[in-house]
C-alpha cells in the first residue's frame, strides 16, 4: 500500500503550520506587542500622573503648607475623586502634601500629618497655613475684595477671631466665619489695610497645652537655641520636640510683616506674669473633638 501523495506544494504546507501557529500563540504575542501601545493610549486618556509627595509642601521659606478641616469625618480617597482609603473623624490642622491640579485653584488637597492621608476636597477645608488670627472685637473694618483695592466694604465683624490666611507688607487676607456656622464655614474673605487696625489686635490660637508648654518654656529656658516664642506660636509648632534652630526662625522673621513682630512681650517675667493671667483666665473659642483653642495676643508673646 502506498502513501497517498501530497497534494499540496512544500511551501503551502510551511504557510499553514506558520498560521496554525499565529492562531494558537497569536493572542499573546499580540497582546505582548499592543500592551506598550495601549498604556500609551491610556495615559493620554488620564492625563498626568497624580503626584505623590513624601513630604510637605512649604511656602515662604520654613512656613509648611497647612490646612484646616472644616467639618469632622471627612473621607480620604486614593486620587481626587477616587476611591475612599481612610475617613478622617476628628478635625485637624493637616499639612498639605500636594495639591491638583498643579496650577489654578486647587480641587483637591493630599493632607496628612507625619504621613499623607489622601485626597480632601477644597471645599472640606481651609487653606491657613498658621495659627494667625485678627480679632475684630466688635470693630467695622473695610473688607477689600482684591489686594489693592481702593474702596471695599465696611464690614460689622462681630467678635470672634478671623484667620489670617495670607499677607503682604500692608495687608492680610482674612477669612471671615458664616454667622450660623462659626468656624465651620466662611462667609466671604478678604483684604484688610493692617494700618487700619490696632498691632494688639492680631493674635494667635493654641491650645491649652501649648499655652502651658509656652509658660514652662519661658520660666525655664534652655540653651538649645532661641526660647520657642511668638515665632512658633504663629507656625503652631509650640510643644514639638524639634524646635526651629535660629536660622529657620530669621527666615520666617523676614517674611511676616513688621507690625506682627512689633511691640512684642521681653523675655522672662513680663512674658510670663502675661501668660500666667492668660492661664487663669482661660477661655476657648472654640472646641473641635475634645481639643479647646483660645486667641491669645502676640503682645503676650516673647519675640522671637
Amino acid at each position: 500500500m502506498t502513501p497517498p501523495p501530497f497534494r499540496y506544494p512544500l511551501p503551502t504546507i510551511i504557510v499553514l503550520v506558520v498560521l496554525c501557529l499565529l492562531v494558537w500563540r497569536g493572542n499573546t504575542w499580540l497582546a505582548t506587542v499592543t500592551a506598550p501601545v495601549w498604556a500609551g493610549i491610556d495615559r493620554i486618556r488620564s492625563g498626568p500622573p497624580f503626584p505623590e509627595s513624601t513630604e510637605p509642601m512649604r511656602v515662604r521659606g520654613p512656613i509648611v503648607r497647612k490646612v484646616l478641616l472644616l467639618k469632622e469625618g471627612v473621607e480620604a480617597t486614593d486620587v481626587p475623586e477616587g476611591d475612599p482609603v481612610e475617613t478622617i473623624r476628628r478635625r485637624i490642622f493637616a499639612d498639605v502634601y500636594d495639591v491638583w491640579p498643579s496650577s489654578g485653584a486647587p480641587t483637591h488637597y493630599r493632607i496628612g500629618n507625619r504621613r499623607p492621608i489622601g485626597w480632601v476636597e477644597a471645599e472640606s477645608v481651609l487653606p491657613w497655613e498658621t495659627r494667625l488670627v485678627l480679632n475684630p472685637s466688635g470693630r467695622s473694618l473695610r473688607l477689600r475684595r482684591d489686594s489693592g483695592d481702593e474702596q471695599g466694604t465696611l464690614m460689622d465683624l462681630g467678635s470672634v477671631p478671623l484667620p489670617v490666611l495670607d499677607w503682604n507688607s500692608e495687608e492680610v487676607h482674612v477669612a471671615v466665619w458664616d454667622p450660623s456656622a462659626l468656624w465651620s464655614k466662611v462667609e466671604v474673605t478678604g483684604w484688610v489695610r493692617i494700618e487700619e487696625v490696632p498691632s494688639e489686635a492680631f493674635g494667635v490660637l493654641v491650645t491649652r497645652y501649648e499655652l502651658l508648654e509656652l509658660l514652662r518654656l519661658v520660666l525655664e529656658p534652655t540653651a538649645a537655641g532661641s526660647p520657642p516664642g511668638r515665632i512658633s506660636a504663629i507656625l503652631g509648632t509650640l510643644g514639638e520636640q524639634d524646635r526651629l534652630s535660629d536660622e529657620q526662625i530669621a527666615e520666617v522673621r523676614r517674611h511676616l510683616p513688621a507690625t506682627i513682630l512689633r511691640d512684642g512681650a521681653t523675655e522672662g517675667e513680663r512674658s510670663a506674669d502675661q501668660l500666667g493671667r492668660i492661664n487663669d483666665d482661660w477661655s476657648p473659642e472654640v472646641s473641635w473633638s475634645g481639643i479647646a483653642y483660645q486667641s491669645i495676643p502676640l503682645s503676650a508673646l516673647p519675640n522671637p
